[in-house]
Order: C-alpha cells, then sequence, then structure tokens
C-alpha cells in the first residue's frame, strides 16, 4: 500500500465541541471529527445502516481523464472507517451489513467481506495476464446481517456457474442470477439455468423447483414480508407464463394465473396482487386470483397496499406515453380518480393509519399534490412526498422557478438550491431536511425551520456531490431519538459526525 495514502488516513485526534455561535443557539451542536478524508475519491459515500460507519473508493497510480470515474484510476482502495484497503483494478457493489457492523464489497479478483478475500469459488479470477476469467456480482447481506451470498460465472461461458454462501460454493449451474434472502434472513433463493437440454428453475435453501422454457431473470423472485412464501413468473413449455408460489420451504408449489412480474404482498402477507392481462386484451389487478374492474388501458402499474392491508391502490396509463401524451389516473378501492397528463414516478402513498391517500400529479402546465382527491398548490415541480407518522399532515418538496423549499400543511419553508432528504422524527414532531444556500455555498440541515451550522457537504440521500458529478445514494441523517438528529458532513479535507439536540 502506498506510504502517503496511510499517511493520509491516519486518523487525526477526534475532537468534540459545542456551537456557542447565537445564530444556532436553538440546538446543541456536538462534533466529532472522525479523520481526514483521501484524495482521488471515485465514488459517492456508502453510509451504514446506523448513520455512523462511511466508506468510499479512491484511486491511485495512473489517471486517465478521458475514463468514467470508476475506470480513471490504475487502482482502486477501499476506504472505510478512514482506513485505507488493500489495491484492486476494480471495486464495485460497496456496502454494510443491516447491523452496520459488517461491510463487503467486489473487485476484479474476490469478494471481500470483513476485510478478508473470500475465494470459495476454488480457482483464481483472473489469469496469468491478468485478464478476468470469472465474473462476481450480486452481493447481499442477510437481513439478521449473519449471511452473506454472492453469485459467480465464467465470463466466457464456460465453465460452472454457482452461489457462494459464507463462503461455501453451492451446486453448479450453467447459468445462475443474483440471490435474494427473505426478509427474517432464514432463507435463501436464486434462480438457475440448466445447460443440455436448456431449462431455467428456482432454486429455495437448496431445493429445486420444476423447470420451464424461461424465467425472468431481473427482479423475478419476491419473498412475502413474513417469508413464508416466495413467488415468481415463469414459461412452462409451449404455453403462457404462470405465476407460481413456493410454500411450505419449498416442498409444495402453487400454480396461478399468469401476469406482470411486479407483485406486491399486503404487510400481513395474507394477499396477493399484480397486473393482469386478459384473452380479450382487458388489463386488471388480481387480488387473491379474483380478476377486478376491466380497463381499456396501455398499463397497469404494480399495486400497492395500505398499512393496515385493507385497502389497495394502482395507477392507470391509457396510452403508451413513449408515443404519444398519454392520460394516467389512480384507481383507490375501486374508484378511478381524476385524469391527469403525468403522474409522479414516486408511487402514490398512503398515510401510516391508513385513511389518507396522496400523488403528484401534473395537470400539462403544472405540478401539484393531490390528497384524498383534493388538489393542493401548484408548482413547478414537486417530490418526495411523505405522510407524517403521528398527526395529519403531507410534506413534500416543491419547486419555485429555480429554487426548492419544503412545504408541509399549506406552508412553505425558505427556499433554497437544493433541498433533499426529508425525513420526520417518530413523534410527528420534527421535520428534518438538508438545505444548499448558493450565497455561501454550504449545506445545512433545517430542523422545523432552523439551521443547523454550515458544512461544506452533508452526506444527504439525493445530495449532489460534485466530486461524481451524481447525487448521493445514502443519508447519513438519523432519527436517533425525538429529539436528537445525527448525521455525517464535511469540512475541508475533515469528515465529521454531527450531533444536534432539539429543545
Amino acid at each position: 500500500m502506498h506510504k502517503s495514502l496511510i499517511a493520509v488516513a491516519l486518523y487525526i485526534c477526534a475532537s468534540a465541541f459545542n456551537f456557542s455561535n447565537a445564530q444556532f443557539a436553538d440546538f446543541k451542536t456536538t462534533e466529532k471529527v472522525l479523520g481526514k478524508m483521501i484524495k482521488n475519491r471515485s465514488s459517492n459515500f456508502v453510509v451504514s445502516g446506523d448513520g455512523q460507519r462511511i466508506a468510499y473508493v479512491v484511486g491511485t497510480g495512473r489517471y486517465d481523464a478521458e475514463m468514467g470515474p470508476s475506470e480513471s484510476w490504475e487502482k482502486y482502495h477501499l476506504v472505510v472507517d478512514g482506513k485505507v484497503g488493500k489495491p484492486y483494478r476494480r471495486i464495485s457493489e460497496v456496502q454494510f451489513s443491516p447491523d452496520s457492523q459488517r461491510v463487503g464489497y467486489i473487485s476484479t479478483t474476490a469478494v471481500i467481506i470483513d476485510g478478508k478475500e473470500d475465494q470459495a469459488f476454488g480457482e483464481s479470477a483472473t489469469d496469468a495476464v491478468n485478464q478476468q476469467i470469472r465474473e462476481l456480482y450480486g452481493l447481499r447481506f442477510s437481513a439478521d446481517s449473519k449471511s452473506y451470498a454472492y453469485a459467480t460465472s465464467s465470463i466466457n461461458a464456460e465453465g460452472p456457474a454457482f452461489i457462494v454462501l459464507n463462503g461455501i460454493k453451492l451446486k453448479s449451474y450453467a447459468r445462475v442470477h443474483n440471490p435474494l434472502f427473505s426478509p427474517d434472513g432464514k432463507h435463501i433463493a436464486y434462480s438457475a439455468q440448466i445447460a443440455n437440454p436448456r431449462r431455467e428453475l428456482v432454486i429455495l435453501d437448496n431445493k429445486e423447483g420444476p423447470t420451464f422454457d424461461h424465467l425472468i431473470e431481473d427482479d423475478n423472485l419476491k419473498f412475502s414480508p413474513d417469508s413464508s412464501k416466495l413467488t415468481y413468473l415463469a414459461w412452462p413449455k409451449h404455453n403462457k407464463p404462470a405465476q407460481y408460489i413456493m410454500v411450505n420451504n419449498g416442498r409444495e408449489h402453487v400454480v396461478l394465473l399468469g401476469g406482470e412480474k411486479w407483485r406486491t404482498f399486503s404487510p400481513d402477507s395474507k394477499h396477493l396482487a399484480y397486473a393482469f392481462e386478459t384473452e380479450h386484451k382487458k388489463k386488471t389487478i388480481l387480488v387473491d386470483q379474483k380478476i377486478g374492474q376491466l380497463f381499456n388501458a396501455w398499463g397497469l402499474s404494480a399495486p400497492i397496499f395500505s398499512p393496515d392491508s385493507q385497502r389497495i391502490a394502482f395507477v392507470v396509463t391509457t396510452h403508451n406515453p413513449s408515443l404519444r401524451k398519454g392520460q394516467v389516473y389512480t384507481v383507490l378501492d375501486g374508484k378511478s380518480g381524476k385524469v391527469y397528463q403525468e403522474l409522479l414516478l414516486q408511487q402514490p402513498i398512503f398515510s401510516a393509519d391508513s385513511q389518507h391517500f396522496a400523488y403528484g400529479a401534473f395537470n400539462g402546465t403544472s405540478w401539484m399534490t393531490v390528497v384524498d382527491g383534493i388538489e393542493g398548490t401548484h408548482f413547478n415541480s414537486v417530490r418526495d412526498l411523505q405522510f407524517n407518522p403521528t398527526k395529519e399532515g403531507l410534506a413534500f418538496i416543491a419547486q419555485v422557478g429555480d429554487k426548492f423549499c419544503v412545504s408541509y400543511r399549506g406552508t412553505n419553508g425558505t427556499l433554497f438550491d437544493q433541498v433533499v432528504d426529508l425525513q420526520f422524527s417518530d413523534d410527528g414532531n420534527t421535520l428534518a431536511y438538508a438545505a444548499l444556500n448558493s450565497k455561501d455555498k454550504k449545506w445545512r440541515v433545517i430542523i422545523n425551520g432552523k439551521e443547523s451550522p454550515p458544512y461544506d457537504f452533508i452526506l444527504a440521500k439525493d445530495a449532489y456531490d460534485h466530486k461524481t458529478s451524481t447525487p448521493q445514494s445514502q443519508s447519513s441523517l438519523r432519527f436517533i431519538s425525538n429529539n436528537q438528529l445525527q448525521f455525517l458532513a464535511t469540512r475541508g479535507d475533515r469528515l465529521i459526525s454531527v450531533k444536534l439536540q432539539i429543545p
């Protein structure tokens, strides 16, 4: 490892202090310096689930300005909590386990778990001239953080492909797809292909299901929230697609009518819904195999259930939006809403008590929110709709001209150049978000309208990262109690952990 990298990676002495500036007197602000940022960062920040650990990729060696950030440098290192890892030609799929205690990522030659290379595939991932011969992909941690799994296959389609579970190689197939853990972390499933004759199947906990002509590869497998059922869409030989449910730990299969792969379980796992096209080209939503209202439409969205599992909603699109301006509308509990030119890509949402329903809509000239059928104020755009978890009221980010603000209960907040990562405290009394002010080019967290101290950058979801020219994909903002918020930020070359005490 480069000595210079080791030098800059050493933690400076951790320090904590409270701001006494009257501008920030509303909060008791505690900052702890975690260390210096390493130069040549080539990736967004990856944040642990508890918001207190951070990882990112840096480059060393020769630099090619014509290549993208993930290809420009000769070697790459993963920096985790300020410690610089081993150099590799490429690093991808960096992630923390759900409990924030473990970290894993994929290089060209190995999967690295907790700093150790896992090479359970029994052969080098590269040949003598350092050309990759095996592909490594689909790294996952289980929900309980006790297990990890990934897939590996031959680059030239010759040789075996298989899943590696906790360092143990599972059965070989011609091809395998990304593994999926159940929500409780006790089950693992994946799809695979047999070569001669060419057939495809689903494997659940090492039990093979029936074989098919074809299985949709991406996002096809779906567990129920209680982990008792696994569903997938498949094509039996010379037949139309059918939905299959594996139950009783894979020992029993239930065959359902075919439809879209975007299936939805109710939160209580008792109901399954998905879009379906009848023989007469009518579209409908099947709920527990019961055909609902029929539509002459281009498409239906994946249905969504309310938190209490008693209500269901979906979006109807009348025409192919790539060919002409279509018309879209929501259907809630069988009743169609007002027709609009466009709806927000964010799914419609229910309130926590399942009593209220909201979405964003475009009428051809402006955007608005629609709550229980009632239109709100018109804006240039709206996004990130959220209901207060305990009280009535919808919050969202609105665009006014070229500025953004948070609108809550009909009141608009201060305008900023960027507004991201809207969050409520569990008791619903506090609303927080991150914002950028172009006047001083500083980021702040806004809590119930009051500003935190300024920072060069805040690790907030969707905050634009000028270093990588992409939005930050993960958030470090966390309510650790109803009156305390923490987040990670940068000031100069220092990475800082910040805690704000809310009076």
